[in-house]
């Protein structure tokens, strides 16, 4: 009987796999923005397939953290980005955004890379605050689509971040003057 037991449990235990540490904080918990960076350029199609478009990136970097035993030094990647209601990133200031989710037009083609993984990041809002210096403070509401995480839903994670923006004025000045030509 208590070899019955024993190839009970051992069954129970591969099939289910490890229970989980119920003392254990979320991966989710760890996932702490730090400053990002604001950057845009002007994209134009080597075949003309495409119209020349000025496009805006948001870069922000995760203070770092252990999941699954692994060390993640990772960040919050947002690329081709439009703001069509604006000619000048300074018009940013004070505004927000509504943005679709992918695939419907009007994504932001965002991720985070997690355990040797790309997962997909929606980020459906943008509220930009004030422009002080070279800082532009921001809101995003993000959905993490991640291939582990501890969450309410297996796989998603809803968050909102605020960050701060760090830029390069003469730069993104250099870009919209070029988009303007």
């Amino acid at each position: 009987m208590r070899w019955l037991c024993l190839i009970l449990v051992m069954c129970m235990l591969f099939a289910c796999g490890p229970v989980a540490d119920p003392t254990a904080v979320p991966v989710a918990a760890h996932r702490v923005p730090k400053k990002g960076e604001l950057q845009n350029l002007y994209f134009v199609s080597a075949d003309k397939s495409i119209l020349p478009r000025l496009y805006y990136s948001i870069k922000i970097p995760v203070i770092p953290f252990d999941a699954n035993g692994e060390k993640q030094n990772t960040l919050l990647s947002l690329d081709f980005i439009t703001f069509d209601t604006v000619s000048d990133w300074r018009e940013l200031a004070e505004k927000e955004f509504a943005f679709a989710q992918n695939p419907k037009c009007g994504y932001i083609d965002s991720s985070i890379y997690l355990n040797h993984f790309h997962n997909l990041a929606y980020v459906s809002r943008i509220r930009f605050g004030a422009l002080k210096d070279n800082i532009l403070s921001a809101e995003l509401d993000v959905q993490f689509e991640s291939v582990f995480e501890d969450s309410e839903e297996p796989g998603k994670l809803r968050s909102t971040w605020n960050v701060e923006l760090e830029f390069d004025p003469n730069a993104l000045d250099s870009v919209v003057r070029e988009a303007k030509k």
